[in-house]
């Protein structure tokens, strides 16, 4: 049987009638998920993780090993996004010297005070769990500054976006309209403080990012909050 992961519904958007998609909420039943579509790699990921620790161990600072993982993954993500800082950029930047491309520097400088902010977040006794307002006040870190400051930083959209194309009209993709996202955040967030635990945490994971991703709350940035 073919699973059900959403459906579409018919909406007004910059007076054309387009076809927006709704993910059905989580975890999936229409049907459930087949543990055999899962396990094995389920299994492959968890022992990628377990080698990954096992190598930080080795290293004279994990803080180190992390301090360049997150700043590359912090480029590739905003180069998605169209930005043309390199490495050297932000290394560069960090150190108080002068870099040519300010404003793509500060997309990526954004992005890695964002992400020490949900870190800070998470790991404090009275931080925030992952939950809307969480997310919310990462994005309004993100968008900091010049570029972000007409996409509503912080808040979620009230307007419907898109992604491909040049209006909603011609778009790939067409995430529900801004009057529905409340209530599919409010399920997300649901579902990832459920105290149901039959699906591995790393499945979890992926169905959550998946689902934030499709629900595109945000005018901009989706990609890296998600």
């Amino acid at each position: 049987m073919k699973r059900a992961s959403g459906h579409l519904i018919t909406t007004t958007s910059y007076e054309e009638t387009v076809s927006a998609f709704m993910p059905a909420p989580l975890p999936p039943t229409a049907p459930e998920l087949d543990p055999a579509s899962f396990t094995e790699l389920n299994e492959k990921a968890e022992k990628s993780l377990a080698r990954l620790s096992g190598m930080s161990g080795l290293v004279s600072s994990s803080e180190w090993l992390v301090y360049s993982a997150i700043r590359k993954e912090a480029l590739l993500t905003s180069q998605l996004e169209g930005t043309q800082a390199t490495l050297t950029d932000i290394f560069d930047e960090e150190a108080g010297l002068a870099v040519t491309n300010v404003d793509d520097v500060e997309e990526v400088t954004n992005y890695l005070r964002a992400y020490k902010f949900v870190h800070d977040e998470m790991n404090s006794p009275s931080g925030l769990p992952v939950c809307v307002r969480l997310l919310k006040n990462a994005h309004e870190v993100l968008l900091s500054g010049a570029r972000g400051a007409a996409k509503q930083p912080g808040e979620v959209r009230t307007t419907q976006n898109w992604i491909g194309g040049t209006r909603p009209g011609n778009a790939s993709y067409v995430p529900p309209p801004p009057e529905n996202v409340g209530d599919l955040l409010s399920d997300l967030e649901k579902f990832i403080h459920a105290p149901d635990h039959s699906l591995p945490p790393l499945v979890r994971i992926a169905l959550v990012h998946a689902q934030f991703e499709t629900i595109h709350p945000f005018l901009d940035g989706n990609g890296r909050i998600g």
